[in-house]
C-alpha cells in the first residue's frame, strides 16, 4: 500500500501553490496559445486566442499580489518601528498642545528651546502646581561650546546667540517641581521630543536657510523600535550631561 507522506505532501502543495510555479505554468499556457494562434487551424486559433487573453488575466492577477504583498510587507515593517506620521515642518503647535495636556513624561533637547518654552511653560508650571504634574527633562547643548556656536552660525545667527536664550530658558523654569535641565557639550544629531508615548525627531540642518518651521519631522508612537532607539539614545545622552541650573 503506497504511504503518504504530510510533510512531503505539504512541501508539494506549497511549491504549486507559489507564485514563481503560477508565472511558469501561465507562461507554458502563454506559449501554448501563442503556438494554437500560428496554426492554420481556425479551431486552435480559437483556443489559442482564449489561452492567450486566460495567461494575461492571470499575469495581472500574479502582479496585483505581487504589489498587495509588497505593500503589507513594507506596512507591517513600518508599524513594528512605530512609525506614525511624516510632517513636513516642526512647528506642530496643536499637536504638540494636546499632548503637553496629557502626557506624564517630558523629554526634549535643542541648542535654544525657545519655541518649546514658549508653548509649554504656562502647561507646566500650571500642571505641576495642581494634581497632575509633568516630569520634564530638559537637555540642552551648553551654549559655551563650539558645536553650540558652530550651529548658530549655521543658522544665520552671531556664534553666541544661545548664550542669552539659554539664561531665559534656566530662569523661565526655574522653581518649578519636577523639571532638571541639564548641559551637553557634544552636537546634537537630531531633535528629540518625547511627549509621553509619542516622539517627536527630525535633523539638524546645515543649510542657513533651512528653518525648524520647514523641516521634515518624524511621529514615533510607542511601542515601536524607533521610540526605543530614540528614547535610549536621549537616555545615554542625559546620563554623560552635566547638571546646570544655575547660569549658562
Amino acid at each position: 500500500m503506497a504511504s503518504f507522506n504530510l510533510d512531503e505532501h505539504e512541501t508539494m502543495r506549497k511549491l504549486f501553490n507559489s507564485t514563481t510555479s503560477l508565472l511558469v505554468l501561465n507562461t507554458i499556457v502563454l506559449v501554448i496559445g501563442g503556438v494554437f494562434v500560428a496554426s492554420c487551424n481556425e479551431t486552435l486559433r480559437a483556443v489559442g486566442t482564449s489561452l492567450i487573453a486566460s495567461s494575461l488575466v492571470s499575469f495581472s492577477t500574479l502582479w496585483v499580489r505581487f504589489i498587495k504583498t509588497s505593500e503589507d510587507r513594507l506596512l507591517s515593517n513600518i508599524r513594528s518601528y512605530g512609525l506614525k506620521e511624516i510632517h513636513s515642518q516642526r512647528a506642530l503647535v496643536s499637536i504638540y498642545e494636546k499632548l503637553l495636556e496629557t502626557s506624564n513624561e517630558i523629554d526634549v533637547t535643542g541648542y535654544s528651546l525657545s519655541g518649546f518654552s514658549n508653548q509649554a511653560l504656562d502647561i507646566i508650571k500650571k500642571r505641576n502646581a495642581g494634581e497632575n504634574p509633568i516630569n520634564v527633562r530638559i537637555l540642552l547643548v551648553d551654549p559655551k561650546t563650539e558645536a553650540s556656536k558652530s550651529q548658530a552660525l549655521n543658522e544665520g545667527h552671531i556664534k553666541d546667540y544661545y548664550q542669552t536664550l539659554c539664561t531665559n530658558i534656566l530662569a523661565s523654569f526655574e522653581g518649578i517641581e519636577n523639571v532638571e535641565i541639564r548641559f551637553i557639550e557634544q552636537s546634537l544629531p537630531v531633535m528629540i521630543y518625547r511627549l509621553g508615548d509619542i516622539l517627536f525627531t527630525g535633523h539638524y540642518s546645515i543649510i542657513k536657510r533651512s528653518r525648524s518651521s520647514s523641516t521634515v519631522t518624524y511621529e514615533i508612537k510607542k511601542p515601536g523600535r524607533l521610540f526605543d532607539m530614540y528614547l535610549s539614545e536621549f537616555e545615554e545622552m542625559w546620563y554623560i550631561a552635566n547638571k546646570k541650573d544655575t547660569s549658562c
